[in-house]
């Protein structure tokens, strides 16, 4: 399943996981479930999940970080910086029209 979705079996309460602390470590050992959503007064508060799982996706972010410096030749503070940049000519209005050909472009040379 999606590291970004979860479905019912996922999810638990707060009081819940305080309660039945060992079952739901148990599910974790058998594979069960891959993570668990603790909900707070009904909402998401944390998401548990298994370490080696937690590891395999700072892993895979690391080197996606790598592949999209390599390609834009920015880093994420620079991205960052440019994004801020951007949102603040979107408040002043002075936008441009948005030029979907020139994009795809940019990413896939020809």
């Amino acid at each position: 399943m999606s590291a970004l979705l979860y479905s019912s079996d996922e999810m638990i309460t707060a009081t819940e996981l305080s309660r039945k602390s060992k079952a739901v470590f148990d599910r974790f050992r058998q594979r069960t479930i891959d993570k668990a959503v603790v909900l707070h007064d009904g909402k998401p508060e944390f998401l548990m999940m298994r370490f080696d799982r937690y590891e395999a996706l700072m892993q895979e972010m690391a080197e996606l970080k790598k592949v999209r410096q390599l390609l834009t030749g920015h880093s994420t503070e620079e991205m960052a910086q440019s994004i801020a940049a951007a949102e603040a000519e979107i408040e002043l209005g002075a936008t441009a029209p948005f030029d979907t050909a020139a994009l795809r472009n940019a990413l896939w040379p020809k």
